[in-house]
């Protein structure tokens, strides 16, 4: 249980990170019922095939074929679709080109079935290899993994966008439905759809506006700092009221602060700070240097409130150190 618990926590992260992963066993191991298998196959386009093995050429030592029904899970629809591959045969009898009666998976047998047949690996491997071009990362007649939104459709436009931006589930950068429900981050009140979408779209101008940030390879993450790149989220707030909105949108970074550090909160001083200083600045307290305040001295108090209305990571750094 420990080791299964493991692979479940890799393939989570697999998915999380926008990589493929393949889980195998026994069709009708008692593992399949586990809730931390559960779990996984409840996962964003994670989904479970059962293949008959005698499909892909596994056979006895006396080239007799070995059905062994095996269940494979992953979050790749083209590895599935290659192992999907069932035995129509009926009394013992194998629907394989070659025909045959099947044999009993025991003893030597067994441990023969342990090893995959060649068929099986080819159609992993062909598998994992259709799925970029499904997914629009790999061209054909190119030399390695490519990004020709241009030529992209749509569909392989979002794909792309959940897997390669690592945005959180039903998050888009390009596009939202009208459909779709969005709420305040703050109040989790609903929000109007369309207003989002306005608030999105003034949110990614003035990131190009400002280049606040330079497409790189993924790999430069890796390279540089040695784990992935940092995932991102949209935060949508209405700032005003339903009679006088006020839609604020912000693509932000996540998972900066560790679990042992400090929170980070945004620098905007509570109103109590506010009040606070208006008293002051109308008080003349004993002891204290008293306010001037004539309007035209140049040394008269003067309360200065300064409001940013959009902030983010700008500072220069080093591209060999980015940290």
């Amino acid at each position: 249980m420990v080791h299964l618990r493991f692979m479940m926590e890799l393939y989570r992260e697999q998915v999380e990170q926008g990589r493929y992963f393949l889980h195998e066993h026994p069709a009708y191991a008692t593992s399949w019922g586990e809730e931390c298998v559960d779990e996984i196959k409840e996962l964003e386009d994670v989904d479970t095939v059962v293949g008959d093995r005698c499909q892909y050429g596994q056979e006895s030592k006396d080239g007799h074929p070995v059905k062994k029904a095996t269940q494979w899970m992953s979050n790749s629809p083209e590895v599935l679709k290659a192992l999907s591959q069932r035995c129509t045969g009926r009394n013992g009898q194998c629907s394989r080109p070659a025909g045959g009666d099947h044999v009993i998976v025991a003893g030597s047998e067994a441990r023969r079935s342990q090893v995959f047949p060649f068929a099986i690996c080819k159609a992993i491997l062909t598998g994992f290899r259709k799925q970029p071009i499904d997914d629009g990362r790999l061209v054909l007649g190119v030399a390695g993994v490519q990004r020709p939104e241009e030529d992209l459709s749509d569909a392989q436009l979002e794909k792309i966008a959940k897997r390669s931006m690592i945005m959180e589930d039903g998050v888009e950068i390009h596009k939202i439905r009208v459909d779709e429900e969005f709420k305040d981050a703050i109040t989790g009140q609903a929000l109007v759809p369309g207003m989002v979408r306005a608030a999105r779209r003034r949110e990614l101008e003035y990131f190009a506006a400002k280049t606040v940030w330079k497409k790189v390879p993924r790999s430069d993450a890796q390279k540089y700092q040695g784990k992935p790149p940092i995932t991102v989220k949209w935060v949508d707030v209405n700032k005003g009221d339903d009679e006088s909105p006020n839609y604020r949108s912000r693509l932000v970074a996540r998972e900066v602060r560790h679990a042992w550090e400090s929170s980070i909160f945004s620098p905007t001083p509570p109103l109590e700070s506010l009040r606070s200083i208006l008293s002051l600045a109308a008080s003349d307290i004993p002891g204290v240097l008293t306010h001037d305040r004539h309007p035209e001295s140049p040394r008269r108090t003067q309360i200065s409130i300064i409001d940013i209305a959009r902030a983010y990571f700008n500072a220069k750094v080093d591209p060999e150190h980015p940290v």
